[in-house]
């Protein structure tokens, strides 16, 4: 019911100017849109323009260089980081100056006051990650236009509905928030047509053939092929039937079969089909992150000076930050690593970093001991208060700026 008032307010306004909107607004509206209505679009779309990414010279270059050693190894964990701070970002509440908090509660109210910080600790964290690498401010730019453009477009092409208007708008503002929060240049934007034309002309300019774009796609082709598709072929021909001609030039990719898009298409189609005429509406938000705090057993098991960690939601090839079995299902893996039928390096360890992750660590693992201080003195900042609770860092004990 709460679902249904929010986006039926938000359809009743609009006639409003987009920035009428605020980001906090704008968030609770692509919540339900990304968690309830069309998580399944909304993902692919994200993933895509992730992947278009690639396509560009400058960032592909400084994505190759940074993993030159194992670029598939390098991908598959720089994926999982990207998913838990995309997911951080959406599902914990903006808060803090600009995000409209201050026009719907008191400085007195118990919401105001009591807050998550683990959104601003992620936004914190990519800022400073970001930092490490000379990255043009269009680039930046285009990115997010790719986070914004791509799930709208993909859900209209192949969702069970497409996004409505209220919708689109509550994109627009949130991800400009996100941005100017991250000290990106919004407002070259007033609308998304102004956005859609901007990243054609971007695209023109930049989107052309290298060496490590190619590289790039290769990598992902490979790495989703492990996580999701099984092969490295029908992987192939999902993403080029996806990225468009121009990406699928840049990158070296050839133009798929017609009968392999065809059929990519008809089983898009099939499944939007499906769920628009058969399936029930989601009662329960679609899974990335754990939103939870941790229990007091939990901290009570914690070594002395250890902080809590958050486990991984899902389980992939690499299954980074996802908890060791136990019981019968550690059993069960055992046996099939004795048979031969799984890998054992696939199996949740220490080396995958089993006890969970800390919003302020994550990235490239040359950085994940730098930056503690700095990441969390800008959450506090964006937050416009102190961070206390389990996912403060009492003491500055990191080792000093990289």
């Amino acid at each position: 019911m709460m679902r249904l008032t929010l986006l039926s307010n938000a359809s009743n306004s609009t006639k409003h100017r987009i920035n009428s909107m605020t980001p906090l607004q704008a968030q609770r509206i692509f919540q339900i849109s990304f968690f309830y209505e069309c998580p399944t679009s909304l993902t692919i779309g994200l993933l895509v323009a992730l992947v278009k990414v690639w396509a560009i010279p400058r960032m592909s270059d400084i994505l190759t260089r940074s993993g030159k050693k194992n670029l598939t190894h390098l991908l598959n964990r720089r994926f999982i980081d990207t998913g838990i701070l995309l997911a951080t970002w959406i599902i914990t509440p903006l808060t803090g100056p600009g995000s409209g908090e201050e026009e719907e509660f008191n400085a007195d109210c118990p919401e105001r006051n009591e807050v998550d910080p683990r959104g601003a600790i992620a936004l914190s964290r990519v800022s400073w990650l970001h930092r490490k690498y000379k990255i043009a401010q269009e680039d930046y730019q285009y990115t997010l236009a790719l986070l914004i453009i791509e799930p709208i477009d993909f859900t209209k092409r192949f969702g069970w509905r497409e996004m409505s208007l209220p919708e689109q708008q509550a994109m627009f503002v949130f991800w400009k928030e996100i941005g100017r929060r991250m000290d990106i240049q919004t407002d070259i934007w007033d609308s998304i047509d102004d956005m859609r034309t901007w990243k054609e002309d971007y695209e023109q300019t930049n989107m052309v053939f290298s060496q490590s774009c190619a590289n790039m796609i290769q990598s992902g082709i490979t790495h989703f092929s492990q996580d999701f598709l099984g092969s490295k072929l029908l992987t192939e021909y999902f993403m080029g039937s996806l990225i468009g001609t121009r990406a699928r030039r840049a990158t070296g990719l050839s133009d798929p079969p017609a009968v392999a898009s065809y059929l990519i298409h008809v089983a898009l189609k099939a499944v939007a089909f499906f769920t628009r005429h058969f399936s029930l509406p989601s009662r329960v938000p679609a899974p990335w992150v754990t939103t939870q705090d941790p229990t007091p057993e939990y901290i009570s098991t914690l070594p002395p000076g250890s902080l809590p960690r958050m486990p991984a939601v899902f389980k992939t090839t690499e299954p980074w930050y996802y908890p060791q079995s136990t019981g019968l299902r550690k059993l069960y893996e055992t046996c099939l690593v004795q048979l031969g039928f799984k890998s054992g390096k696939h199996i949740p360890s220490n080396i995958w970093r089993c006890e969970g992750y800390r919003l302020e660590e994550l990235g490239p693992s040359y950085f994940q001991n730098f930056g503690h201080d700095e990441v969390m003195r800008n959450a506090e900042k964006l937050l416009g208060r102190p961070i206390t609770g389990p996912w403060s860092r009492p003491t500055f004990t990191q080792k000093s700026t990289l």
